[in-house]
């Protein structure tokens, strides 16, 4: 019976990681070339545990002197340009929680509703939900403070799936302890409720500094908590 039930365990534990594997196989060159790249950076100098994780996609990637904005914190930045959720959740298990942070701040599903427009936003919501379990169930004391979707100029046409998509996942995610849903949509936005120009690069997709002080701002509300 013992033997059946390591055997059980082993094959078990075999699918995990050949499900992950193929996810892997799955990764974009550039993400791939990040995660590689933070790997070689951690080797030389390990990240402090008990860190605040900024973890995502090219908006974390590409917030400069992040470290700047949180000086209270202390800072690990892991952006990875293009990332969708899928790609997230290979990375969490093979970097993030290395780092047994203390809170990770995490933004997502940008990507995945602009790079999938057949995914219906419960689909993606869904997607945040299995991001959250991974961290929950091997770090149930660390802090989750998940970023909304932005508005952006360039994705306009897509407000209306982000909109869907932010209010779900604000709806999936306000029974759990310690995880909270943080809204950087209406920050970003002008008197008549379009992306104000002000807060965004020329690429109408990424912020610019005046951009990060407004979700600053908005996270600062919840790491003090």
């Amino acid at each position: 019976m013992i033997h059946n039930l390591l055997f059980r365990i082993a094959f078990a534990l075999f699918i995990f990681y050949l499900s992950f594997s193929e996810l892997r196989a799955q990764l974009s060159v550039n993400v791939k070339r990040e995660f590689i790249s933070y790997q070689e950076l951690d080797a030389v100098n390990k990240p402090p545990q008990g860190a605040t994780i900024f973890f995502g996609s090219s908006s974390i990637r590409m917030w400069d002197n992040l470290e700047d904005y949180f000086p209270q914190e202390k800072i690990v930045k892991r952006g990875f340009g293009g990332a969708t959720l899928t790609d997230l959740q290979w990375i969490t298990i093979n970097l993030i929680l290395d780092y047994k942070p203390e809170k990770i701040v995490i933004y997502a599903g940008e990507n995945d509703v602009a790079f999938f427009p057949d995914l219906k936003p419960e689909q993606i919501a869904s997607r945040v939900l299995e991001l959250v379990d991974l961290i929950r169930e091997a770090s149930p004391e660390t802090s989750v403070l998940f970023l909304s979707c932005k508005p952006s100029p360039l994705r306009w046409n897509l407000a209306e799936r982000m909109i869907d998509t932010n209010r779900l996942i604000f709806s999936s995610l306000a029974n759990y302890a310690n995880v909270f849903f943080i809204n950087v949509w209406d920050i970003l936005l002008d008197e008549k409720g379009n992306p104000k120009s002000d807060y965004y690069l020329p690429d109408g997709l990424h912020l610019n500094d005046s951009g990060y002080q407004k979700w600053q701002n908005e996270i600062n509300k919840y790491l003090k908590n």
